[in-house]
């Protein structure tokens, strides 16, 4: 597979604790190797859970925490993607490769399309 190419999944399955992703039939990506996300475009307004005055962290698609770059708190961006933890809690992209936490949110609004 190309890198940085984009795949519709038809499902996940979990291999010795390690999950695939199923990119076509009988071929797997691992989740080592890729990530999922779904399209959500909305703004939203961050502050950190640390507190009001604080810089909002940013993490990578691997939700590792990046040590370059934070948001200002109560600003305002625009996301169009959100990827998931394998417990369920939404991730919000901002820029590429950059996705807040949305525990960091604090307003969310949606863009309508018909």
């Amino acid at each position: 597979m190309q890198k940085n190419s984009t795949w519709k999944v038809a499902k996940t399955q979990s291999i010795n604790g390690t999950d695939y992703f199923q990119v076509a039939p009988n071929q797997f990506l691992s989740s080592k190797d890729g990530f999922a996300y779904k399209n959500r475009q909305m703004t939203i307004k961050v502050q950190s859970l640390d507190g009001a005055d604080k810089a909002v962290k940013v993490y990578d698609h691997n939700l590792v925490q990046k040590t370059d770059v934070s948001l200002a708190p109560n600003s305002k961006w625009a996301t169009d993607t959100v990827i998931n933890t394998s417990n369920g809690m939404p991730f919000l992209r901002v820029a590429p490769d950059e996705y807040v936490a949305m525990y960091d949110v604090v307003e969310q609004q949606f863009k309508a399309t018909i």
